[in-house]
């Protein structure tokens, strides 16, 4: 079974974000959702930081 970390649940967060952005529904004004190529490019940064040097997003499962 793939370990869910705290890194996925984060990323899983954000893409619910952004469908619901997408679809138009309400969300607090005060907090700001990051697009989707935003997220990937956070995702990756903090990927490189740790043990994943150079590790590239290639999809996105909701």
């Amino acid at each position: 079974m793939p370990q869910y970390t705290t890194a996925r649940a984060a990323i899983d967060m954000a893409i619910y974000d952004w469908l619901g952005k997408k679809a138009g529904l309400p969300h607090h004004p005060q907090v700001s959702i990051p697009s989707l190529l935003k997220v990937v490019e956070l995702y990756e940064m903090v990927a490189a930081a740790g043990a994943f040097v150079g590790a590239k997003v290639s999809a996105i499962r909701p």
